[in-house]
């Protein structure tokens, strides 16, 4: 039988008390959209986060994952890089050689063999700086669903780079979820990750709750932005 519900909640206070939950206010990472799944297998379980945004090395995709199984109960990997710009002539673009102001013109992308194609609203353009241009960047392609179905890590990845065997299977995925906001909000207090190992224990998706008005659409967060990379 799978851990009890405590059992788990318990492992996540631990991993969350730590400094190893993930937070959306992170003063290394610029918040833009985020991606929650539960995987389990037999008795063990496995809960990751995909964070999309602004690291200090770029557009990046900051990976966690907590688990049963894993070594010392938690795993990070920051996928740097995950798409490239083209150019002009449809050639790649280091990152260095994108210029200041590059979102005054459409511009694409190559992300897994496809290309997107973005352009940025005049609206949206008027508040566009040198500070804020990669992060308000960022942040308009992730409005685009197709390109962040490609973006994510898929199961096999995630489970790979976790270091765990490709058995697992995927319980629950979802884009909207209530995450803690202070260092008093413990993973047990929160209906919705009380819901988690509820699911889990019980390996039925049904015991989730809906939390379509939870805190994860990076409006909530625009005040923590704090990375400069331009």
């Amino acid at each position: 039988m799978l851990e009890n519900k405590e059992a788990i909640l318990a492992l996540l206070d631990d991993s969350f008390k730590k400094g190893e939950f993930p937070l959306l206010d992170n003063g290394n990472f610029d918040f833009a959209k985020g991606k929650l799944s539960v995987f389990v297998e037999g008795d063990n379980w496995l809960l990751t986060f995909q964070l999309f945004g602004l690291s200090k090395l770029g557009p990046a995709i900051d990976f966690h994952a907590l688990g049963n199984q894993l070594t010392n109960h938690e795993a990070g990997f920051l996928v740097d890089e995950p798409f490239m710009f083209l150019g002009e002539k449809g050639n790649i673009l280091e990152l260095e050689d994108v210029e200041t102001g590059f979102t005054k013109n459409p511009f694409s992308v190559v992300l897994r063999e496809k290309v997107f194609h973005f352009f940025i609203e005049q609206e949206v353009q008027a508040n566009i700086n040198a500070e804020n241009e990669w992060i308000t960047c960022l942040r308009q392609m992730s409005k685009n669903h197709l390109f962040l179905d490609t973006l994510w890590l898929t199961k096999h990845e995630q489970l790979q780079t976790a270091g765990l065997p490709s058995m697992y299977d995927q319980l629950y995925t979802t884009e909207t979820w209530i995450h803690p906001e202070t260092e008093k909000d413990l993973p047990s207090l929160s209906p919705f990750f009380q819901s988690i190992a509820e699911a889990i224990c019980r390996k039925q998706a049904t015991y989730l709750a809906d939390h379509a008005d939870g805190n994860t659409e990076w409006s909530m967060w625009t005040y923590t932005d704090s990375v400069h990379y331009f």
